[in-house]
């Protein structure tokens, strides 16, 4: 695999053209057909893991409609993370959906997931989208706080830690909505996006989007209401 090894955090965040970002022994790069096999083995440790989230049938590097990105550590495949066109939200054209995202247990600790993020905004920019978002479990506290920038983690190296890099504080917790991928499902997401068009106003029309005003910490009885409207 080829890498660039002086190529730093700082000159990420304007490689539009770039394939490749390293960071210190981590470096970022699209997937390729010829890295399936990397894939599939990843796959499997996902399972081990006991994360379904890239189970064959949600998922196939080469069929679906958007972009896989691999992080490794070293030579190792470390995280990938895609982003697909968002039918989610019925503006498959214009708004990108940050999802199957796993790191493997044995470097949650290298931040390596984070280091994708401004490849796929990138590349977003350049495929005329005009937002990018992905969501989380409204129950998972910790990360929530740090994907609202409420904390930061530990790194290593970076000339840049990844939680003080623009692309990363463009991404802002949207309080007038909150996804829910099915009616059937009592699974509430917070929404974070990226708008990439300046003066861009996202207010997506899809089943999965409930509009309401919230403050990153939503309670108990709003997610009743919410889980409730539908189940008539």
């Amino acid at each position: 695999m080829s890498k660039i090894s002086d190529h730093k955090m700082s000159n990420v965040e304007n490689s539009v053209n770039l394939n490749i970002a390293v960071f210190d022994n981590v470096s970022v790069r699209q997937y390729n057909s010829v890295d399936r096999s990397l894939i599939e083995d990843f796959r499997k440790q996902t399972f081990l893991e006991g994360n379904d989230s890239l189970d064959p049938k949600k998922y196939d590097p080469d069929t679906i409609n958007g972009v896989t990105w691999m992080t490794f550590v070293g030579d190792e495949l470390a995280s990938i993370s895609v982003v697909e066109r968002s039918h989610y939200t019925n503006d498959p054209e214009i708004a990108g959906r940050i999802c199957r995202y796993h790191i493997l247990k044995k470097f949650r600790h290298s931040n390596a997931g984070f280091r994708m993020l401004p490849e796929q905004v990138s590349w977003a920019k350049s495929n005329n989208f005009k937002v990018l978002y992905w969501t989380h479990n409204v129950n998972n506290r910790a990360l929530n706080a740090l994907y609202q920038h409420k904390k930061t983690m530990p790194f290593r190296g970076e000339t840049v830690p990844y939680f003080m890099t623009d692309t990363y504080k463009a991404f802002k917790l949207r309080t007038d909505m909150i996804f829910r991928v099915s009616q059937k499902s009592d699974l509430l997401q917070y929404v974070y996006a990226y708008i990439l068009e300046d003066g861009f106003d996202w207010r997506p029309v899809a089943n999965t989007i409930i509009y309401k005003q919230h403050n990153g910490e939503i309670t108990d009885d709003i997610k009743n209401e919410i889980i409730n409207l539908n189940h008539v």
